[in-house]
This record gives C-alpha cells, structure tokens and sequence, in this order.
C-alpha cells in the first residue's frame, strides 16, 4: 500500500490554485482533488503495518492549523520536474506548528515500523510535473504567476492517504482522518 499523511486543501483554495494551471507547454497538471500538503510520505507499506500507524496518528493531538499559501516555486535545480505553490503557517506559530505535526507524523511511521529516513520538510502544493517541459518555458512561467495574491485557509484535521498509481493521474483515497485536538 503506498501511503501518505497528509493535509487536504478545501474547495475554495483548489479553485484558486486551478487558476494557475495553464500556460506551461509540457506540464502535467495536477486534477484539484488531487491538491493536498504532505506531512509524510510513507511509499510502500507492508498492509499488516496499517493499524500500528493508524493507531500512532490517532495518538498526535494538535490545534487547527492556519494556513497560507503563496510563492510557486520547483524541486530539482538543473532540470526542475515539479511545479508548486508554496504553503506554510500563516504566522510563526502555525509554522512551528505544522512543523511539529509534520514530525509527529514522520515519528508516528517509525513506530509503526516504517522504515524513513529524515529529510528537509518543505510543505507545498504539487501543481504539476514538468519533466516535458524546458527550463526557459519553466522559468518564464514562474516570473508571469509568481505575483498571484496569497491566500489563506483553516486546517482542522490531517488524514491517512492512499496513493493508487496508474497511466493517468495518481488517484488518492482517504483511508482514516484525524481531528484537532
């Protein structure tokens, strides 16, 4: 099973962000049910090891969450192959918060006996892949949208996602959500 905790964008931030989608020859845009923050991607999960980490989320308490979501940016440097908005507390407090829960959910895989190893957290909004596409194209896209208007939203639980690959868009199935404490 390849999982993922994750924190899923409400109706009107995936509105907003569709907005942006468009004008990148090569992008493979993200559908907007698909627009979510990822706390921690667990990649393949032996079944038997789903209620442990159940169990170990159910376990993390925290407060709902305010988020922004503004800037675009990309991973990879000398060839960029995905496109996202950024995403992050609306203040210093919601920052260190999501922080928190991000490590929380990374801590709760590692009791669940999910082998992970610790990496840099960089919440984000996947928009799209652009594996197709070339740097100028990439960079011209950034500099026209960069300027779009941040926007805020509220996060009130986080969920337990299941990630079905195929020729098409990944598809994501909540298995479990989680409220605020």
């Amino acid at each position: 099973m390849r999982l993922f905790a994750g924190l899923k964008v409400p109706a009107l931030a995936q509105e907003r962000l569709v907005r942006l989608q468009g004008g990148l020859a090569g992008a493979r845009w993200r559908p907007e049910e698909n627009f979510h923050i990822t706390l921690q991607f667990y990649d393949e999960v032996p079944e038997q090891n789903l209620p442990a980490l159940e169990d170990a989320l159910q376990q993390i308490s925290f407060t709902a969450l305010d988020l922004q979501v503004s800037g675009l940016g990309t991973f990879g440097r000398k060839k960029p192959f995905v496109l996202w908005a950024g995403a992050d507390g609306a203040n210093t407090h919601d920052q260190n918060n999501l922080r928190e829960l991000a490590r929380n959910c990374f801590n709760a895989g590692r009791s669940a006996g999910i082998a992970l190893q610790s990496s840099n957290y960089r919440p984000h909004i996947t928009l799209a892949y652009c594996k197709n596409s070339r740097q100028e194209d990439i960079a011209r896209y950034l500099q026209e949208n960069n300027g779009f208007l941040a926007f805020d939203f509220t996060c009130r639980k986080f969920a337990l996602y299941l990630s079905r690959l195929g020729k098409h868009p990944s598809r994501y199935e909540i298995i479990a959500e989680f409220p605020c404490s």
